[in-house]
């Protein structure tokens, strides 16, 4: 008596890959024969046992059939199921870094979007705020923003700006005088304060006056008077001017008209002489 063939299964189910989106939740019943007839036929079907896993994150599920016939032939199949993993999320539209100026220093940063532009079960979406670090004033300074996203398949994106704050510029005086030589009928008695000013607008201006520091001295005979005018701006900048005024002394007094050297006879020996008049003009 010839046995019968042994069975074989029909379009049995070969490997394939599949995004997270579309993971299956089993396999069919894989149908078998031995196309015989009669009491020699043996078909029919068998479930799929399932080892394995997989999601968002990826995997691999493994299906498999196994059949044994009346007659101890056994027969087998095995399909592989691997799951890509959902694309890594991005941030969308990341700001640069940027400069700004000392009124314009951020008191926050808004929380960024991300999204790996899946879609289904395979989406990863959604916002996350900011870390800062650093500090700016209106002196300056730098500010960082952190934003950083670890999704639920361990993939970590960070963005970092940089805010720098721009300092004010240092100030400068107004019209600074400059020195100056006077006779000493016009010894200037004190110093107009000095105005001051970095052109600047908001928070970022410093301006002002200050008064004058004045050293030496000067009368007729002469000599030297220093005005100082000294400012330090919030920031630590100082600036200094410096005004020397040099008095020119009287000049040296002259005789008026003195007399000349003069021969007289005993009869008209002088009893004094008249009082001279002198003058520095």
């Amino acid at each position: 008596i010839d046995p019968p063939a042994a069975p074989v299964f029909q379009n049995p189910p070969a490997d394939i890959t599949v995004d997270c989106s579309s993971i299956p939740t089993g396999a069919p019943d894989l149908s078998y024969t031995n196309n015989e007839s009669g009491t020699c036929l043996v078909a029919g079907t068998v479930p799929a046992i399932q080892s394995g896993s997989g999601d968002i994150c990826g995997g691999v599920i493994t299906y498999m059939w196994n059949f044994t016939d009346p007659c101890g032939n056994t027969i087998s199949h095995t399909q592989n199921v691997t799951i890509d993993p959902a694309p890594a999320p991005i941030f969308q539209n990341p700001p640069a870094d940027l400069n700004v100026s000392c009124d314009n220093i951020p008191t926050g940063a808004p929380d960024l979007t991300y999204t790996n532009n899946a879609a289904g079960a395979c989406l990863v979406s959604g916002s996350v705020p900011a870390v800062q670090s650093g500090s700016g004033s209106q002196c300056g300074g730098q500010i960082i923003y952190t934003w950083t996203f670890t999704d639920q398949c361990n993939n970590t994106i960070t963005h970092v700006q940089t805010i720098t704050i721009d300092p004010p510029a240092v100030p400068v005086f107004q019209n600074p005088p400059a020195s100056i030589t006077v006779d000493c009928n016009n010894i200037p008695t004190g110093a107009p304060d000095l105005s001051y000013t970095n052109n600047e607008s908001g928070s970022c201006l410093f301006a002002g006056t200050v008064p004058a520091i004045q050293t030496g001295s000067g009368d007729i005979c002469g000599g030297t008077i220093t005005n100082t005018w000294t400012f330090t701006d919030p920031c630590g900048n100082t600036i200094s001017h410096v005004q020397t005024i040099t008095i020119d002394p009287a000049p040296a007094p002259t005789f008026v008209n003195p007399p000349p050297d003069i021969t007289v006879n005993c009869d008209n020996i002088p009893t004094s002489a008249p009082p001279l008049v002198y003058s520095n003009n």
